[in-house]
Formats: C-alpha cells, structure tokens, sequence
C-alpha cells in the first residue's frame, strides 16, 4: 500500500485543487493507497476542503492537525501513523517562478520506503518550513545516504509547486532562505565529525566567495554567500545553546 501525505498551511484553494487532482488518478486495478492531509495551522478551512473529499482514497482519507506550524513535525506524525510501504510527500501546488538555488532534492515532491524510516529515523525538526532553515529534505535525503540506502531521482512524476511568491524578488528572498538552510545542514553534519560535509562546506564558500568571472553575477553570489554563512552562524549558535532536536525518533535514529 501507498501513502500520500499532503501538507497544508491555511490555503485552502491550492488544497482543494490537489486534492481534486488526487481524486482524479488513474490508478492501476488492485493498487491501495490512503491520503494523510497534514494541516500544520489552517484553522477550520482545510478539515471543511478535506471533508468534500472522503471517497477520494480507497483505504481512506484521513486528515490530521499536528499544529506548530512546523512541516517536519507534520511529516514525522504522518510517518509514524501512515499504514503503506511507501510514503509518497507531495503538497497543495502550481508555481510560478522557480525559488530552489539549484536542483536538489525537494520535500513536495519525494517518496520513501517505511523500512528505511524504521533505521533512519524522523525529521529534524529545527530545519524545514516554520523554522528558519527550510532544507529538512536535504537533510533528510543526505542522512539515508549516509545511512547506506539509495536515493533515486526521477523526472518523471511532476508536480508544480505554489511557493506563494508572484515576482521575481520575492522568488530571490525564498531562494536565499534555502541557501540559508543549506549552510545550516553543512554545519549541522561537519560539528557532528563528517569530514565529507566539512569538506563541502569549504568548497561552497569557496565557490560564492572567489571572484566571479561575470560581473553581472557578482552581486547575486555575494547574496547567496552571506546567507549561506548566516546559516552556517545561526546553526553553530543554536548548538552552542543546547538548542537540540525535540523528536520523538526510532530506536537507533540518525539525526
């Protein structure tokens, strides 16, 4: 069986146009799937969209709200009650401007076997939406690599993702939020020892810092500079805190 997890934010037009999109597969004979709507903050908005929708899914349609306002706390609850083998994430979603600095790997697009959960454990929940480090699938995606698993990707399941952002400056603001996440995960994994990471870390620097061959871009990788060390900053300063991960994890959880 199949689990598709949809999480939501008080959005209840791209919502109810996902959840239509859902209910209009084709899905090959004999295939069971379920639908899990996380709602991290919608009020009653989303519970009313999702109820439209109750014979959607074969073996059900199930809408939870974990609150917070915390997507990776919305997808660790969705990991520990969804029933399938596979967990599919997607999100209520159309773009309009592309906002990812490059093409990694993205957390509204993304399937993962439960087996593999089981040994790898939940997400972090200081990064992703709601926090200000959005890069818990980077994160995530790394530590299953690390953990010894594959990760494939595929150009063929598609989905257009609304990032809410309608200009191009607001398209750049999300995109250095990502570049700020990523530091935070490269600071995350080189002050746990990886040598790999630490090794990355340098070379990004190294990248956004050295002098730019086009004038034009000089500006854009200095933006993207001082947000992947204001990542890399806020990261080591929470550590130094003894801000720690508040899941709930598997035994033997890498986080």
């Amino acid at each position: 069986m199949i689990s598709v997890v949809v999480g939501t934010w008080n959005r209840p037009g791209p919502l109810r146009r996902t959840l239509a999109s859902l209910a209009a597969m084709r899905v090959p004979p004999g295939l069971r799937w379920e639908l899990l709507v996380m709602d991290t903050g919608s009020g009653e908005t989303a519970g009313r969209v999702v109820a439209g929708f109750e014979g959607a899914a074969p073996d059900g349609v199930h809408y939870h709200r974990p609150g917070g306002g915390n997507m990776s706390r919305a997808k660790n609850a969705a990991l520990r009650i969804a029933r399938g083998d596979i967990v599919a994430f997607t999100d209520d979603a159309r773009h309009r401007f592309p906002a990812h600095p490059r093409p990694l790997v993205n957390g509204h697009n993304m399937a993962i076997r439960a087996a593999i959960v089981a040994t790898v454990g939940l997400y972090d929940t200081r990064l992703g939406p709601g926090e200000p480090f959005p890069a818990e699938d980077v994160d995530y995606t790394y530590r299953v690599l690390r953990a010894g698993h594959t990760v494939l990707r595929s150009p063929k399941p598609l989905v257009f993702h609304d990032h809410d952002r309608r200009s191009e400056e607001a398209a750049e603001a999300r995109r250095l939020a990502y570049v700020q996440g990523w530091g935070a995960v490269l600071c995350k994994h080189t002050l746990r020892g990886d040598a790999w990471m630490a090794r990355l870390l340098a070379a990004e620097v190294w990248r956004l810092a050295r002098p730019a061959a086009d004038p034009t871009t000089a500006g854009r990788r200095r933006r993207r500079l001082r947000a992947l060390c204001r990542g890399i900053w806020l990261w080591a300063l929470a550590g130094a805190r003894g801000r720690h991960a508040p899941t709930a994890a598997p035994a033997g959880q890498s986080r």
